[in-house]
């Protein structure tokens, strides 16, 4: 059975919580709608280490323009090393992407925090990101 947990922040470190996880995993999958180089730094020294023996996927859009260059150069990086990454284009399809998913897997159980900031967000553009990989 998944363990359950609430965060209870600014009490608890988000970045610290995702971090033991990392250690836990062998394999992770974050979807979310743009990414900031500040957020990214917290964890980025993690995911590099992970990638040594384990798989990496990071979907992430140019939704509202927001997706900062620097947090890109530190994405081609773990590409470099071995991460998919992907990026849904929002400006041409004229559809938004608002959504976070943080998909952290063990062997023995799968750790899922999925937040849908867009209630109306439709199943349709999720499968249209699935389809690029």
């Amino acid at each position: 059975m998944m363990e359950s947990k609430l965060i209870d922040i600014p009490n608890e470190q988000l970045d610290e919580i995702i971090s033991d996880y990392i250690d836990k995993s062998n394999e992770i999958v974050i979807v979310v709608s743009f990414i900031f180089e500040k957020g990214l730094s917290l964890i980025f020294e993690k995911l590099k280490n992970f990638l040594s023996n384990n798989r990496l996927t990071i979907i992430t859009s140019n939704y509202l323009q927001t997706t900062e260059p620097k947090a890109l150069r530190k994405l081609l990086e773990l590409k470099s090393m071995g991460a998919k990454i992907y990026m849904f284009d929002s400006i041409k399809s004229n559809q938004s992407f608002h959504i976070k998913v943080t998909i952290l897997k063990t062997l023995q159980q799968i750790f899922l925090n999925v937040l849908l900031v867009q209630v109306m967000f439709r199943l349709v553009r999720l499968k249209k990101v699935m389809n690029l990989m």
